[in-house]
């Protein structure tokens, strides 16, 4: 089983949290992005999924460039979790994760989540 859930946005980077971000602007970013996914999980009909996963982690950017191991997708898979998808995003149900980066025309991230 596969399922794939496209967001428009551009996702920040992991600097925002080692920059000295005040813990309040971090959690606020979390919650937003929680959201997102939250929104994005509910309008395009995702299912649980209760086995384990392997989540691919397609980001586009429309302008400037990032290092793929800079991607705060723990943001997306937490969200996912809060939205129902997974059960928890420990090593017992997200097995591995890959993110991949590419320049396109807008910003926007596509999550295929892969039942194992």
């Amino acid at each position: 089983m596969k399922q794939v859930l496209t967001i428009k946005g551009k996702l920040p980077s992991y600097n925002i949290f080692y920059s000295g971000s005040h813990w309040t602007v971090r959690q606020k970013l979390a919650e937003t992005w929680h959201e997102i996914v939250w929104a994005a999980v509910k309008k395009q009909k995702l299912k649980p999924v209760k086995d384990p996963v392997e989540i691919i982690y397609d980001i586009e950017f429309a302008k400037g460039t990032r290092d793929a191991s800079n991607q705060a997708v723990k943001l997306l898979e937490d969200g996912l979790k809060k939205a129902g998808i997974l059960i928890d995003d420990n090593y017992k149900y997200v097995l591995a994760y890959k993110v991949m980066i590419k320049k396109g025309r807008e910003d926007k991230i596509k999550i295929t989540i892969i039942k194992l």
